[in-house]
C-alpha cells in the first residue's frame, strides 16, 4: 500500500484492506472546507489537456484535485491515464487503486488498473510479469463477472493468458468473444493467434481466412490476418501460400515492419532453394530495420539474410548485435536460454562460412 495518499491510506488500513483486496466503501467523512467549484473545474480540464496531450499538466492539476477532495474516484482515474500514457505504470496502479478503495465498484478504474498491469508486465523489465499478469487477470475476471458481455474485456484477459502462455484459457477467452461477435473479423483475428501459438496451424488457417472474408473493407485487419496466415502456412511449409500472403500484406501496408521482417526471413532461410532470395531478403530485412530506426528490429533476420548472399562478414556483424544484452529486450520479452543457444549456433554457422536453413519456419 506504500503510496497511497495519507487520508485514503488512513481509513484503508484501518480497513484492513491490502494491496491485492477488494476495496470496501469508506466511511462518512466530514465535507471540505474547499469550494467544490475548483475540483469540478480541474477534473474538466483534464479532457481539454488530453486533447492537447499535455501530461504534465494533467498530473499536477490532478493532484491539485485529490488535495481538495481525496475521496473522489475521478482525480486519481484522470491522473492514473496520465501516468500510463509516460509508461509509470506503478503510478497507474497507486492511483487506480486508490479510486477503488474511494469506490470499489468503479469499473473503470479495476479495467484501468488491470491494463497497467498487463502493460506492466509486457514493458516493465523490472517487473515480476508471471505475478503481475494474475493481477491483470483478477481485475479484468471481476470486470467479467459484473459485466458478462462485455467483449472487450474478454479480450484484455485473453491476451494476459497468452503473455501468461496459458493458451488453454486464452483459448476459452476467444471462443467466449467469437460467441459475443460472431461477425467480426477481429474476433477470429484473435483466435487465429491463439491456435497459432498453440501450432494448431490447420486451425489458425480456418480463422484466419474467415477474418479474411469478413475484412474486405478494413486494411488493418486484413493486413495482420494475411501475415498470421502466411506465418502458419510457413510452419506447415507451404511456402508458395506463405509467400502470397506476405505479398497480400505488403501491398495493403508497405511499410508494416511485422510483415517485412517474416517475408525476409522466410527468402532467406527456406530449406527449398527454389524459395530463396538473398537479395529480396536483404531488401526487406534492412527496410524493416530503418522503419524502426534500427532500435527494436530483429538483426538475426538481417543476419540470415547478409549469410544467404555470402556476405558472412556482415552476418556475423548484425548476429553478434542481435546477443548483446544491450540490443535485446528485457523482463517479459528477453529470450529463452533455449532462444539464445538458437542464436549462438546461427553466430558458429556464419563464422564458419554457411547460411543458416529454417526447416521449422519458427521465426
Amino acid at each position: 500500500m506504500r503510496g497511497l495518499s495519507a487520508s485514503v491510506l488512513s481509513w484503508c488500513l484501518l480497513a484492513g484492506i491490502t494491496w491485492a483486496d477488494e476495496p470496501k466503501s469508506p466511511p462518512d467523512l466530514p465535507p471540505s472546507d474547499v469550494s467544490p467549484s475548483g475540483f469540478s473545474d480541474l477534473i474538466k480540464r483534464a479532457d481539454t489537456l488530453r486533447i492537447s496531450q499535455d501530461f504534465d499538466k494533467i498530473i499536477k492539476e490532478q493532484t491539485q484535485a485529490i488535495l481538495i477532495n481525496p475521496f473522489d474516484a475521478k482525480a486519481f482515474r484522470k491522473r492514473a491515464w496520465a501516468y500510463m500514457v509516460r509508461s509509470e505504470y506503478d503510478n497507474a496502479i497507486r492511483d487506480y487503486t486508490e479510486a477503488l478503495c474511494v469506490t470499489p465498484n468503479d469499473l473503470v478504474a479495476r479495467d484501468g488498473r488491470g491494463i497497467a498491469y498487463l502493460e506492466r508486465g509486457l514493458f516493465d523489465s523490472r517487473s515480476n510479469f508471471s505475478e503481475t499478469f494474475d493481477k491483470a487477470i483478477a481485475d479484468f475476471t471481476k470486470v467479467i463477472r459484473i459485466k458478462p458481455n462485455d467483449a472487450e474485456a474478454f479480450s484484455k484477459r485473453a491476451t494476459a493468458y497468452e503473455a501468461k502462455r496459458d493458451y488453454e484459457n486464452a483459448l476459452r477467452d476467444r471462443n467466449e468473444i467469437l460467441r459475443l461477435n460472431p461477425n467480426e473479423a477481429t474476433s477470429y483475428n484473435g483466435r487465429g493467434g491463439v491456435y497459432l501459438l498453440k501450432k494448431n496451424y490447420d486451425k489458425a488457417i480456418e480463422d484466419f481466412t474467415q477474418s479474411l472474408r469478413l475484412s474486405a473493407n478494413n486494411p488493418w485487419t486484413s493486413t495482420t490476418a494475411f501475415v498470421d496466415r502466411g506465418s502458419a502456412y510457413a510452419a506447415k511449409r507451404l511456402y508458395r501460400e506463405a509467400i502470397a500472403d506476405y505479398g497480400q500484406a505488403l501491398r495493403l501496408d508497405p511499410k508494416f515492419p511485422t510483415a517485412l521482417d517474416k517475408f525476409a526471413w522466410l527468402l532467406a532461410t527456406c530449406p527449398q532453394d527454389e524459395v530463396r532470395d538473398g537479395k529480396r531478403a536483404l531488401e526487406l530485412a534492412t527496410k524493416a530495420c530503418e522503419l524502426e530506426s534500427w532500435k527494436e528490429c530483429d538483426f538475426q533476420t538481417l543476419a540470415a539474410a547478409c549469410a544467404e548472399r555470402g556476405d558472412f562478414k556482415q552476418a556475423v556483424k548484425w548476429q553478434q548485435k542481435a546477443l548483446e544484452p544491450a540490443s535485446g529486450l528485457t523482463g517479459y520479452w528477453a529470450p529463452a536460454a533455449s532462444d539464445k543457444a538458437e542464436s549462438q549456433k546461427r553466430l558458429n554457422l556464419y563464422q564458419n562460412g554457411k547460411p543458416y536453413r529454417d526447416a521449422l519456419q519458427g521465426h
